[in-house]
């Protein structure tokens, strides 16, 4: 999510997505580079891998907007979530950064997300429903719960609450 401030647009892609699917995700938006950690995802760009140690050390000291080709405004792409293809293809559809901080602050107030909070990761990164989950966590400066796959209903819960988590959309 930092990318944003860089002015990268964010295409979350679900890694349990048929292959396919997720090479035409790619191609139609457009990606130039790719972040994943090596358990995750399918070819069809460069990748630029978030788990490899020469890739940490490299970004260290980074500057932002050192790079940019141009100012990042409101109005600038900040994701592209796919439809779900009820049309037989699916849709990127581009999101911009406009009312993301408005919502990150009303979710603050309404659900008592505070620096103390743990926020779970239910929805499908490709649903764009994990937004929500994303803004919750990450403008309070807070972790964000991955759920194991296939973890799910009374084992879920079990986990979820053993680590003291106490938020879920």
């Amino acid at each position: 999510m930092g990318g944003g401030e860089g002015g990268w647009a964010f295409l979350p892609v679900d890694p349990v997505l048929p292959l396919v699917r997720v090479r035409e995700m790619l191609v139609d938006s457009g990606v130039v580079v790719g972040c994943r950690c090596r358990v995750c995802g399918a070819g069809g760009v460069e990748w630029l891998w978030l788990d490899d140690v020469g890739v940490v050390e490299g970004c260290r000291g980074c500057g932002v907007g050192w790079d940019r080709v141009r100012p990042l405004r409101a109005g600038c792409a900040a994701y592209v979530m796919y439809t779900s293809g009820s049309t037989g293809r699916p849709k990127g559809v581009v999101v911009t950064h406009e009312g993301l901080a408005n919502l990150a602050v009303e979710e603050r107030v309404r659900f008592g997300v505070s620096s103390g909070s743990r926020v779970s990761q239910v929805s499908s990164p490709s649903f764009d429903a994990v937004v929500y989950e994303w803004l919750m966590a990450f403008s309070v400066g807070r972790g964000w719960w991955w759920r194991r796959r296939g973890v799910r209903g009374v084992g879920w819960w079990s986990c979820w609450t053993g680590r003291g988590c106490r938020i879920v959309l």
